[in-house]
């Protein structure tokens, strides 16, 4: 699956704030920019897509992916 601009910016901000993990109680205020409906459809989508792994209710786990330097740059 391709990977579209709203899940690229999740993962490059993520990865800016070398965040592997993504806490959305600790972590929401680095996707302020975000609705919460935006955020959690992207989130979804990621999920589905392989770029993240749910490890608890509101956890999310950034998968490295090949070439991950780039990957969403």
């Amino acid at each position: 699956m391709r990977l579209g601009p709203l899940g690229s910016h999740i993962l490059r901000t993520l990865d800016r704030a070398n965040r592997p993990v993504l806490n959305l109680r600790k972590d929401r205020a680095l996707l302020a920019d975000l609705s919460d409906p935006q955020l959690h459809r992207a989130l979804h989508w990621l999920e589905t897509a392989g770029y993240l792994q749910a490890i608890e209710r509101g956890k999310y786990l950034v998968l490295p992916r090949a070439g991950a330097g780039g990957a969403w740059q």
